[in-house]
This record gives C-alpha cells, sequence and structure tokens, in this order.
C-alpha cells in the first residue's frame, strides 16, 4: 500500500533492566498488523547522545556532531509513539535529551503514548506532550497506561490484558490518521 505512514516507537529509557524493550516490542506487533502502516523500533540505546550542551540550537539548524544519526533516522518517521517509564514524577532524562538534539525532525508530526510503571507513567505522558506541543508536533490525546506493566505480559512478551490491546489499536488508528494528514499538509507546504 503506497499510502502506508511510517510509524517509530521511541523506547524512553535506557537503564540497565529496563521493560521497554518487551513494552515497545508489543506495540510494534501492534502496528505491523496494520495495513496502513510500516513500524521502526528506535533504542536510544543505539544512539548514545551526550548531554546536549552545543553552542547552536536544533532550532536555528544545528546538529551536534554526535547526533547526525539520530536526527537523520527521525526524518523517516511519519508519527511517533513514545514508550516511556516514570522516573520521580517525571520523563527518563535520556528521553528529553533525545528531544533536545533534534527539532526540525519533529515539526508538524503526530505523537502517541505508551507509559508504563507508577499510575502507567500519567505524569511523565502529560510531561512529553507538553514538550512534544513546544517542538511542534501535534500530541495526541489517546494513549495507552499500563500500570502493572510485568503482570500484564506473558513469559514471551504478549499482552495479558484485552483492554491493554484495545486502547493500543485505537491510539495507532488515530496516529496513523494524523500521520497521514500531517503528511499531506508539510507535502504542500
Amino acid at each position: 500500500m503506497p499510502d502506508r505512514c511510517h510509524l517509530q516507537i521511541v523506547l524512553g529509557s535506557t537503564r540497565q533492566g529496563r521493560f521497554s524493550p518487551t513494552v515497545g516490542a508489543w506495540v510494534a506487533r501492534r502496528a505491523a498488523e496494520r495495513s496502513d502502516a510500516t513500524v521502526e523500533i528506535l533504542d536510544l540505546r543505539d544512539f548514545p547522545l551526550p548531554h546536549y550542551d552545543e553552542p547552536g540550537l536544533p532550532a536555528m539548524g544545528h546538529t551536534a556532531r554526535e547526533a547526525s544519526g539520530w536526527v537523520n533516522t527521525l526524518d523517516r518517521g511519519d508519527g511517533f509513539v513514545f514508550v516511556t517509564p516514570e522516573y520521580n514524577h517525571g520523563i527518563p532524562g535520556v528521553l528529553k535529551n533525545a528531544f533536545d538534539h533534534a527539532y526540525t525532525q519533529w515539526r508538524r508530526k503526530p505523537a502517541a503514548y505508551v507509559g508504563f510503571g507508577s499510575v502507567g507513567a500519567a505524569r511523565a505522558v502529560e510531561q512529553l506532550r507538553l514538550v512534544n506541543t513546544t517542538v511542534g508536533m501535534a500530541a495526541l490525546g489517546t494513549a495507552v497506561h499500563i500500570t502493572n506493566s510485568r503482570q500484564s505480559f506473558d513469559a514471551d512478551g504478549n499482552q495479558t490484558d484485552a483492554a491493554n490491546d484495545a486502547a493500543c489499536d485505537r491510539m495507532l488508528g488515530d496516529l496513523v490518521w494524523w500521520a497521514r494528514a500531517l503528511r499531506t499538509a508539510r507535502a504542500a507546504g
């Protein structure tokens, strides 16, 4: 299908023992079942970014040398799913740093969310919406919040709660709709 949107699933944690690869793989499997999307997982471990301290701003076209691979990868995305835990009522620092290293690559693209852990990472998702709006993304209201994350997946990484599967499918449907609409609008100028 030529009208397929390319969705990028960003794993928002790099710590040892993290659960985000399990959650991200589940989202990727749900997205791969769709005929209107392609999917790619972006693991921040694969993009080691230094703490952002550049003299120039990405909003003004400056890209840190160490961030070029990250930035070039983001260019391919039509829409993003941010998979995040919640650290101290907020988003992991590594995820915020990844936002700070890019700018135009986020603009006029939709963002959706899967939060897991305490309160389904609801506070982290709300912070992400603020950051996403600031960089010019369309922050979607639909999200998946998984509270008992390790109990919500079986040993093979399959979701054991049908309500989470349904929420993920609704979120992906909204994301694809917005990704298509915004891709068309970006192409029109």
